[in-house]
């Protein structure tokens, strides 16, 4: 057997929230994973809160990708395990158009 198969968590790796704006439709899209860094998904919703509240930054909905990745409790970003994350973006009062996909 390979050395690989042997080490459970090798390839894990947490990577930060993205945050992009399309300002020709006035959308926000938000892509996300269970590994996703805590301090990445509390940046999203506090740089929406300051674009709703900035002038100039018109944002009429919020599309939010999540990939489910199969990996250890320890490794999940809490507020997305929690579902604050959801919360967080939900008071913000946009529409959300969503998509998951993984395990």
């Amino acid at each position: 057997t390979s050395i690989l198969h042997s080490v459970p968590l090798v390839g894990f790796s947490q990577t930060p929230a993205r945050l992009l704006y399309q300002p020709d439709v006035s959308l926000a899209v938000v892509e996300c994973s269970d590994l996703s860094t805590q301090d990445s998904c509390e940046a999203v919703i506090q740089n929406l809160h300051n674009w709703t509240t900035r002038k100039g930054v018109d944002i009429k909905a919020l599309a939010i990708y999540i990939e489910g990745r199969p990996c250890p409790a320890s490794m999940q970003c809490h507020a997305i395990k929690s579902g604050a994350f959801l919360m967080g973006l939900r008071s913000l009062g946009f529409p959300i158009s969503g998509a998951i996909s993984g395990k």
